[in-house]
């Protein structure tokens, strides 16, 4: 009898992770071995720990950071990311930073568990709702080629950053992160200026386009080598 690949997920949206536990306990050759919010760090790394695949949805601030430590500390296991954002240039981000393969969350079942199985091989896996061709492009030009005006952002502007964008106002981002709505101000004015928005759509169209927000495919322009 062959052995079960042993999978652990970290997912930080409950429906969503209820769900797909729920499912993948069904699927035939699969051991799910742990799920996790991913709220805390070392649930993560325990996470990866235990796995051989990891069935990861980073977080929107930060991720790449983190996908670059799980191989430091974690190099056996194989990390396929589960994402709501849609971009080839995502894909190709996290790839460079050391996941084997990636999956938006608008697939169905089946691409994931074929993600699981290929990435288990070694062999990368972009899921079929991508233009696997597109990800290989933008991949092959280097994580430095793929940054974004977003990554220049403190981690405090990146907070503000985020939340102005999902429609609070600087009281509600100051009640929030515990700080007042004037240095809340100043933040996300920093935040502009390195975004290069002049206004608060324009602010929003960043989000879109960088992943804060769920993407809409029409908005990804990733930069290009001048």
């Amino acid at each position: 009898m062959a052995t079960s690949i042993r999978i652990a997920l970290v997912e930080a949206q409950s429906l969503v992770r209820e769900a797909l536990v729920f499912l993948l306990k069904q699927t035939p050759g699969i051991e799910l071995v742990m799920h996790t919010s991913g709220q805390d760090l070392s649930q993560i790394m325990t996470a990866a720990e235990q796995s051989q695949v990891l069935l990861l949805e980073p977080p929107e601030l930060g991720g790449l950071d983190l996908l670059q430590k799980l191989m430091q500390t974690c190099p056996g296991v194989k990390i396929l990311v589960l994402s709501s954002n849609v971009s080839p240039a995502s894909a190709a981000r996290a790839l460079c930073a050391g996941a084997i393969g990636y999956v938006p969350k608008t697939a169905d079942l089946n691409d994931v568990v074929v993600g699981i199985r290929t990435v288990l091989t070694g062999k990368r896996y972009i899921s079929r709702v991508l233009e696997a061709k597109e990800v290989d492009r933008l991949y092959k030009k280097g994580m430095h080629a793929l940054r974004f005006p977003v990554d220049a952002l403190t981690p405090r502007e990146r907070q503000v950053f985020e939340q102005t964008a999902k429609g609070l106002t600087n009281v509600g981002i100051g009640r929030a992160l515990g700080i007042s709505s004037r240095t809340v101000e100043i933040h996300r004015a920093n935040a502009m200026r390195k975004l290069h928005a002049d206004n608060l759509a324009a602010l929003v169209r960043c989000a879109f386009r960088y992943g804060v927000l769920n993407i809409d495919p029409a908005l990804d322009t990733p930069p290009e080598n001048t």
